[in-house]
């Protein structure tokens, strides 16, 4: 049986709010930061494995190949932002922006743009209608977040909020009959316990982690979802 959603014909609203272990403020992004890291003049691209799961982004700078896979920031691709905040586009962090996002959002635009060749914020919202008319939401579970995951690609944007109700930005990177993969930034370590081997666990800030759960340890970790992206 297909998942189905609600769709939405609207833009993606670029909000965020960063899991770090600083703060989880959300804000709406209404000028761009000066000082902010801008990959707009970089063309996102990924490395898929042998199982056409996606291994990690990356892009080109000069003559270059710059890596934004699992211990590198959504920066430089190198170190961590000199002045992080969640509130960028009024603090002058140099936190990474794309298509009008920063942090775990504008990672998530930058590999979705990567997989799909289209800008996350131009694309299609699908809500799920299992809340209330105005707070439309998934709440996850072993078997319907294994039945979500196999039907929707590889580069779906998911926008999950913590057991704490923080909200974050995935990157659906892989997944089996018994695990989901996904890839992130800024999001902060995971419980290990929850995490299969191989998984990183970085917590520095804008840092990238590639997570590997089962569908189970997911839910715990991200009991729901507000929306996703899919491509279109």
């Amino acid at each position: 049986m297909k998942f189905k959603f609600k769709e939405k014909i609207k833009k993606v609203i670029m909000a965020f709010t960063a899991l770090s272990v600083v703060s989880t403020t959300a804000i709406a992004l209404t000028a761009p930061a000066g000082a902010a890291t801008y990959f707009t003049n970089y063309t996102p691209k990924i490395k898929y494995d042998s199982n056409k799961n996606i291994d990690y982004c990356y892009f080109t700078k000069g003559s270059s190949t710059v890596k934004l896979s699992a211990g590198k920031y959504f920066v430089n691709g190198y170190s961590t932002c000199s002045s992080h905040s969640t509130s960028p586009e009024l603090s002058g962090a140099t936190c990474g922006c794309y298509d009008g996002a920063y942090q775990c959002y504008g990672f998530a635009a930058f590999m979705y743009d990567g997989v799909f060749g289209k800008k996350l914020s131009s694309s299609y919202t699908y809500e799920f209608g299992w809340g209330t008319i105005d707070n439309d939401y998934l709440f996850v579970t072993e078997n319907n977040l294994k039945r979500f995951a196999m039907d929707v690609p590889i580069g779906t944007h998911i926008r999950v909020r913590t057991a704490n109700n923080n909200q974050h930005s995935l990157i659906l990177a892989g997944r089996t009959a018994t695990t989901i993969t996904v890839y992130d930034a800024n999001g902060g370590g995971s419980n290990s316990s929850l995490l299969e081997s191989g998984s990183s666990n970085y917590t520095n800030h804008c840092q990238i982690n590639k997570q590997t759960f089962t569908y189970a340890n997911f839910a715990k970790r991200y009991p729901r979802i507000d929306f996703i992206n899919k491509g279109v």
